[in-house]
């Protein structure tokens, strides 16, 4: 119950400020001129945290580094969140927020099942790192050499996403217990922060996928 408390705030916090920047001309503005700097900088940040949330447990199980490390996250996928958003229409950033609540309460009634997803474990981590790799590859063919492949990004799009919904489901049963995969209780904060950055990461990609079908 703590963790899903942490993250419902959590979520709270960067629906808030997203619909702050949304409604903030100026912000708007600011974010729609500086997008692919504070794209670095949010992602950068976020491997960050995760590099020390995973190497870091015995400081991130004591309060407060473990809220200031929660707090650190929610800042950064807040402000990439408002990235994404900005370049958004209005009406795709709604359907895509329908779209993710609808998806995660599917993955909590898939985690409650019988089913062990969390013994997939090594399966998905090699998925996880192809895609990474993927992923880099494209990036750096478009922006160091102004090679964009939209077939193949829109794929990597696609499978990232249901990647990302399987990790999703993966996660809550770790958090639930009894798979064989569990989270300690006194690892609440790494827990809140996977959970929380999976359900975001979840939004943003149903985000890219409606914005591309919507020809944006």
């Amino acid at each position: 119950m703590l963790v899903f408390t942490i993250v419902l705030v959590m979520l709270a916090l960067t629906f808030l400020y997203v619909v702050f920047v949304l409604n903030t001309p100026s912000v708007l503005e600011f974010y729609r001129t500086h997008r692919r700097p504070l794209l670095f900088l949010s992602a950068g940040v976020m491997i960050a945290m995760s590099y020390v949330m995973m190497c870091c447990l015995q400081c991130m199980r004591v309060a407060p580094c473990s809220y200031i490390a929660l707090f650190i996250a929610v800042a950064a996928m807040s402000n990439l969140a408002g990235v994404s958003t900005s370049v958004a229409k209005t009406h795709i950033i709604m359907f895509a927020l329908l779209a993710t609540s609808v998806t995660v309460a599917i993955c909590l009634l898939l985690a409650m099942s019988k089913f062990d997803f969390t013994a997939w474990y090594l399966y998905i981590l090699a998925i996880g790192v192809v895609l990474m790799v993927l992923s880099l590859g494209v990036s750096i063919a478009s922006i160091g050499f102004g090679i964009y492949f939209k077939p193949l990004v829109l794929a990597i799009l696609y499978i990232s996403t249901i990647f990302q919904i399987i990790v999703l489901v993966m996660e809550l049963q770790m958090i639930l217990g009894g798979k064989s995969i569990e989270i300690s209780e006194e690892d609440y904060a790494l827990a809140a922060y996977m959970l929380y950055t999976s359900i975001v990461n979840l939004f943003l990609h149903i985000l890219q996928i409606l914005a591309s079908l919507d020809g944006d």
